[in-house]
């Protein structure tokens, strides 16, 4: 749509999946977007989904990544994540369920492995240079080199299972645990954080 939603116009041609995970608009090259299409109307266990890119603002789309792994824990989180360069388009990362975080610098067209691979990932985020990893029971681990080097989050919390982090640029990190509230802190150079909390009736996220 772009006149708010008042009319709208199917722009699925070349996306085969019948649902989208999670998608991701390149921050520099404006017409960009990258989709996770997965074969079913919900998000199972271990489904093998699809990633697409779309160089015409979502009108058509093109198939560059097949058959990895998602899992429900994944639903609704970020698993696409975007680093500016000086080129004319963003790299982009992805989170696997159980394969660890890929990276690509040609727009899908090659891959690397950049690690986290012993943990089951729930997603990522990014915020300049550091890189946030939601792992689904070992807690949050930080990178401040992009991937090279990741430190477990020390918090005086609980947070083996978080459901989100929110980066705020220059700001706080905020957390969201289902089962132990909504906290907020800052995190050092050595990955270290002190977390208080916020909100301790979880269940107003849930």
């Amino acid at each position: 749509t772009c006149d708010m939603g008042v009319s709208w116009n199917n722009t699925s041609s070349g996306f085969n999946s019948f649902g989208v995970l999670d998608v991701g608009y390149d921050p520099v090259k404006k017409d960009l977007i990258y989709a996770v299409g997965y074969p079913g109307y919900s998000s199972k266990t271990n489904i093998a989904c699809e990633l697409y890119v779309s160089e015409d603002g979502g009108i058509t789309w093109t198939s560059i990544l097949r058959d990895f792994k998602v899992e429900e824990a994944q639903a609704r989180r970020n698993i696409l994540a975007f680093k500016k360069t000086e080129r004319d388009f963003a790299d982009v990362y992805l989170c696997l369920y159980q394969g660890g975080i890929i990276h690509s610098d040609d727009m899908g067209k090659t891959w690397k492995n950049i690690g986290m691979n012993q943990y089951n990932l729930r997603g990522i985020e990014l915020c300049g240079d550091t890189m946030y990893a939601l792992t689904e029971s070992d807690g949050i681990f930080v990178s401040r080199d992009m991937g090279k080097n990741f430190h477990k989050l020390d918090t005086e919390v609980i947070l083996s299972d978080s459901d989100e982090v929110v980066v705020i640029p220059d700001g706080p990190v905020m957390l969201q645990d289902t089962q132990f509230g909504v906290y907020y802190g800052n995190i050092d150079n050595d990955g270290m954080g002190l977390f208080s909390i916020v909100l301790s009736d979880a269940r107003c996220y849930q």
